[in-house]
């Protein structure tokens, strides 16, 4: 499984956008960040086209995960921070996937 951590990831007052290469991991992100507080706004059909690095990895058949958000000022020059980022909301991600990644690997041991 590979997880891209996408664009904008703490924009503030912005949704995000989840696409799981099938239902299970779909099920364990949404999981992770509700944990933290974090609700999904939008999810992106299991056969759709993956973004970026993503693209391969589902191109050769492999699992995955992405979560992008949007934000007002992607690549322009007010893209800095701190005002581009919610640091708090920032840390609830990391830690939403870095719990969720704890989680499955002690179910694979």
């Amino acid at each position: 499984m590979r997880g891209f951590f996408g664009s904008d990831i703490g924009a503030p007052r912005q949704p995000n956008l989840i696409h799981a290469s099938d239902e299970v991991l779909e099920q364990w992100i949404v999981k992770a960040l509700e944990k933290e507080g974090l609700t999904v706004s939008a999810k992106t059909p299991y056969d759709s086209a993956a973004r970026g690095e993503a693209r391969p990895v589902q191109q050769g058949g492999g699992r995955f995960v992405t979560l992008v958000c949007s934000s007002e000022v992607y690549h322009n020059v007010a893209d800095r921070w701190p005002e581009a980022i919610d640091v708090a909301t920032l840390a609830r991600y990391a830690s939403a996937f870095a719990n969720g990644a704890l989680e499955l690997a002690q179910q694979q041991s």
